[in-house]
């Protein structure tokens, strides 16, 4: 290969991981690195064509995006990995979804904060954008979209498609519910903590927080109790004016065993 076919192979291939991450759900280069624990510099080389990306590499970006490692590379024009459950349909185009084992998978976006004990986390404002649903949320804070089945969305967790986000959880305060790495799916329409139960929420710092949440009865103001699971933790409260607001009730979790 000379140096023309070099360059251009690399041209192209960056081109094509670049367009599979987008097409994987990831909005940057770094939201797809730190999920799948690369180096961010590393895989930024790659995709921006400042480095040719190696075949190793090219296997594991191919798996974690549900691609051909070889069409990464430029060596052929399928893009898709066989459908793990039969399909007659093949995939030869990027865009299509025959890698995806339900054709009816809703889009929830992964929000790029913790939530947990304590004041970590908090939503990052800078680029406010409006969805096809009306939901206004930051470009920013958008880490990655998973695709969760929709019946198991509407019949299992009562969610109505575009009305759930999913948050990552950090710590040890809700530990006989959410752990530490678990992922909170909430029903952004659920709000309503008169009967009790687990939200997540801002609290006076404007900060993601998720909690055992209910009123607290006979106060002269708005006022909510949060209570960890963990007994280390002590229960406190807080006026539900602004910058408090109830994000929305966790109705379920992805987990790792």
């Amino acid at each position: 290969m000379d140096a023309c076919e070099h360059q251009f192979a690399m041209i192209d291939s960056n081109s094509r991981l670049r367009d599979a991450r987008i097409k994987a759900g990831f909005k940057s280069a770094r939201a797809a690195a730190i999920r799948h624990n690369w180096v961010p510099s590393t895989y930024a080389s790659h995709e921006n064509g400042q480095t040719p990306v190696p075949t190793e590499a090219a296997k594991e970006y191919a798996k974690a995006f549900k691609v051909r490692w070889a069409w990464l590379l430029g060596a052929d024009d399928i893009v898709n990995q066989p459908n793990k459950i039969g399909s007659n349909h093949k995939a030869t185009t990027l865009g299509t979804n025959a890698f995806l084992e339900s054709d009816d998978l809703v889009s929830v976006p992964e929000m790029d904060v913790f939530a947990g004990a304590g004041t970590n986390g908090g939503f990052n404002q800078e680029e406010v954008v409006t969805d096809q649903r009306g939901n206004a949320r930051s470009t920013d804070v958008i880490l990655v979209n998973w695709g969760i089945p929709s019946p198991f969305l509407r019949s299992e967790l009562h969610i109505s498609p575009g009305r759930a986000n999913i948050v990552p959880v950090r710590g040890d305060s809700m530990k006989d519910a959410l752990f530490d790495g678990d992922r909170a799916i909430v029903n952004l329409d659920d709000v309503d903590v008169s009967q009790g139960g687990i939200f997540a929420l801002l609290d006076d710092s404007a900060s993601l927080i998720i909690k055992q949440v209910e009123w607290v009865r006979g106060s002269k103001s708005k006022k909510i109790r949060c209570t960890s699971r963990n007994p280390m933790y002590a229960p406190f409260d807080l006026d539900l004016v602004e910058p408090v607001r109830i994000i929305g009730r966790v109705a379920g979790k992805i987990t790792r065993l």
